[in-house]
């Protein structure tokens, strides 16, 4: 009895747990009764389903499917339900609906209800409006797919830096992903007339003729109405508000649908300011022409978006042209610079001999007939030509490190060193200087014997006009031995170090070193950091040794500090060749 009793509770409180969910579920559910013939009929359904149907529940009670709905929606429910009667289990299946004049996608769910002889004499459904989800599925797949094209469309345009290619490449692509009959970009002018360019059209349809005239078919107060909102979408172009010539252009090339964005660009002149002024550069016309065409927001995001990433595109590659314009400038002015160095200095050899020449000659002659003072005048002719002669020798020489040089060839470093060294001999000997791991025969350079110097550490092989090499290094040794102190022999170290993909070479003596400040000074031309009747020279030879090493693609620098002697230092690329 209590078993009994229990028993029944449960049930009673199971019925009622489902006549609550029955009752006040939000979807719409519904009663079939399987009769013993196999007929379906309606039992009852609840709220939801009454107010989806439009139709009271207690009007359907025992009557068929085809009764209760419209023929089409009733048979395809009874398929269903045949299938699930002969089927294991559930069906679920989704289906679109028109409903009270309302077109919606249903998710239903039937489920066989059982007697205790295992016969389903039951169909319980359940339908849930999935529209919604569906259009959020559908929206997140589009804009997927706006994020793939978009990204696709930017890398073609961003693979490309000349204009006309980026151009071309954003009408085809834009033309293939909006499937649209004709894309083109308008180009105005600032004397108000334009141009169509870089037209793609579907096959069959003709481009608009380059040589029609669209003077006067694009005015000003049409575009700034393009330049609104960034996108300017229109379904009907007869509904439009353009001005007359404007919506001719339209009719005469029967475009139905457009929509147009604009392209902005910041000029390559303009400094930079808190308000960058923002100019149009151009329009991107997208146009439909046998059917209208709403124009989705996706769409519309979209060509915003595109457009944007065009004015980067472009201004960039605005940028470059006028580098390259500007490289190709500084090339032909530095090739003239040079040449004219070279005419210049040349020419100016013979005056120069000439005037040296007979000085020298005056003096000679007339030494016993001249006084003391003109004597003295002629001297400083000789000295002042002298000097000159150096100075012209010297442009000359800097003149020819960029247009006399030699095709690079593998060469050895210790090879340069040598006949720089030999080249030196007269100024080694005469300064006492001392090359370190360098000597001279037999003997070190300090032991007092002579003869063609020999390596003692090795230097590397690098791809290299040898003839300049001999020249750097002949110049900044040189240098090392000039400006020594008073007090202490000329000590120069010469190494070099691999890194990375350079070998660094460095030139360290112990001489009179070099204020910071004049670093960047004296690798210009002509630049003395002493009077002449200190350190004779004309300020040259470090700038012929700067113009050497970015010929060969490197850098040249100093470190130093007054009274501690110098170390420069300069690169040369190692071009995958191995030390000796």
């Amino acid at each position: 009895w209590w078993a009994q009793r229990q028993a029944s509770a449960e049930l009673q409180a199971s019925e009622a747990l489902y006549a609550g969910i029955f009752n006040h579920s939000a979807e719409s559910i519904f009663l079939l009764d399987v009769l013993p013939d196999g007929k379906l009929v309606w039992e009852t359904a609840n709220a939801a389903w009454e107010e989806g149907m439009g139709i009271p529940a207690a009007a359907i009670a025992g009557k068929s499917l085809l009764e209760v709905l419209p023929s089409e929606m009733a048979a395809s429910l009874e398929n269903r339900c045949r299938a699930c009667i002969a089927g294991p289990g559930p069906i679920v299946y989704e289906q679109t609906l028109e409903l009270r004049g309302s077109t919606r996608m249903w998710r239903i769910i039937l489920v066989p209800i059982w007697d205790t002889r295992g016969r389903i004499v039951k169909l319980q459904g359940s339908a849930r409006d999935v529209t919604e989800e569906k259009r959020a599925i559908a929206e997140q797949l589009r804009q997927t797919r706006y994020r793939h094209l978009l990204t696709s469309i930017i890398l073609k345009i961003r693979s490309s830096l000349d204009i006309e290619n980026i151009l071309a490449t954003t009408v085809l692509e834009v033309q293939k992903t909006l499937q649209a009959e004709r894309v083109f970009f308008y180009l105005p002018s600032p004397d108000g007339s334009g141009k169509l360019v870089h037209q793609e059209q579907t096959p069959g349809l003709s481009p608009i003729a380059a040589e029609e005239d669209v003077e006067g078919c694009w005015p000003r107060e049409d575009i700034e109405k393009y330049c609104c909102g960034g996108a300017y979408a229109i379904t009907e172009i007869s509904q439009a508000e353009f001005s007359r010539p404007h919506l001719e252009f339209l009719h005469r090339h029967e475009v139905r649908s457009q929509m147009t964005v604009p392209v902005f660009i910041r000029p390559l002149a303009q400094e930079i300011e808190e308000e960058p002024v923002i100019l149009l550069w151009g329009l991107l016309c997208v146009q439909q022409r046998h059917q209208r065409r709403e124009w989705s927001h996706w769409e519309v995001d979209l060509m915003k978006e595109l457009a944007d990433q065009l004015s980067i595109a472009l201004y960039q590659a605005q940028l470059l042209e006028q580098e390259t314009r500007q490289s190709q400038e500084l090339a032909r002015s530095n090739a003239e610079l040079e040449q004219f160095a070279y005419i210049a200095s040349h020419d100016l050899q013979e005056p120069l001999r000439t005037v040296g020449s007979f000085a020298q000659l005056l003096e000679r002659r007339y030494q016993d007939k001249l006084e003391s003072k003109a004597l003295r005048y002629i001297k400083f002719i000789v000295d002042g030509t002298t000097r000159m002669q150096t100075l012209v020798n010297d442009l000359l020489e800097y003149s020819r490190v960029g247009t006399r040089g030699k095709p690079f060839q593998m060469t050895d470093c210790n090879a340069v060193l040598e006949e720089a060294i030999a080249n030196l001999e007269g100024t080694i000997r005469k300064s006492g200087a001392t090359v370190q791991g360098w000597r001279y025969g037999d003997s070190d350079i300090t032991g007092g014997h002579y003869g063609r110097p020999k390596a003692v550490s090795g230097l590397p092989v690098v791809m290299a006009d040898s003839g300049q090499l001999v020249q750097l290094f002949q110049n900044l040794i040189g240098n090392a031995i000039k400006y020594s102190r008073p007090d202490e022999s000329p000590l120069v170290n010469v190494t070099a170090q691999r890194q990375e993909e350079e070998w660094r070479f460095r030139i360290q003596d112990n001489g009179i070193g070099i204020d910071p400040k004049h670093f960047d000074r004296i690798f210009q031309i002509f630049q003395r950091l002493h009077a002449q009747d200190e350190y004779s020279g004309t300020g040259i030879g470090l700038a012929i040794c700067q113009k050497i090493i970015q010929r060969h693609g490197g850098r040249i620098w100093v470190e130093s500090k007054p009274g501690f002697g110098s170390s420069f230092y300069f690169t040369i690329p190692d071009r995958n060749i191995s030390t000796p």
